[in-house]
C-alpha cells in the first residue's frame, strides 16, 4: 500500500491523481493516463511501502492483538508519554489490576 508522496494517503484511494492530471483526463487511454500519473510521481519522489511492527511496548510482543477500551479509560491508566503506543491486552489488564490494587508498581 505505497502512500501517495503529495497527500500522505493510500496512493490507490487518494485523489491526488484527478487533481494533478486535469479534468480531460476521461479523454485519454487509461495507459496514457498511468503513463502520464507514473512520471508526476516519479518527478515528486516515490515513496515505498514499509511494514513496521506493531509492539507492545511494555513487553515487546509483536503484533498483538488490538482492542478498544473508552478514551477516559485509557487516560486514567496509562501513564501520558505512553498514552500513543501500542500496549498489549495482558499488560495493560496487568496494569489496570496494579493501580486498582493501590499498588502503582509495573
Amino acid at each position: 500500500m505505497e502512500p501517495c508522496p503529495f497527500c500522505g494517503g493510500q496512493l490507490l484511494s487518494c485523489d491526488c491523481a484527478e487533481k494533478r492530471l486535469g479534468q480531460n483526463k476521461d479523454l485519454q487511454s487509461n495507459k496514457l493516463i498511468e503513463k502520464r500519473w507514473t512520471k508526476i510521481l516519479n518527478k515528486k519522489g516515490r515513496v515505498p511501502f514499509i511494514l513496521y511492527p506493531n509492539i507492545c511496548a511494555k513487553c515487546g510482543v509483536l503484533w498483538p492483538e488490538m482492542f478498544m477500551v473508552p478514551d477516559h479509560e485509557w487516560k486514567r491508566y496509562i501513564q501520558k508519554d505512553k498514552r500513543h503506543q501500542i500496549i498489549c491486552r495482558g499488560c495493560y489488564d496487568h496494569i489496570v489490576a496494579f493501580i486498582n490494587a493501590g499498588t502503582g508498581g509495573g
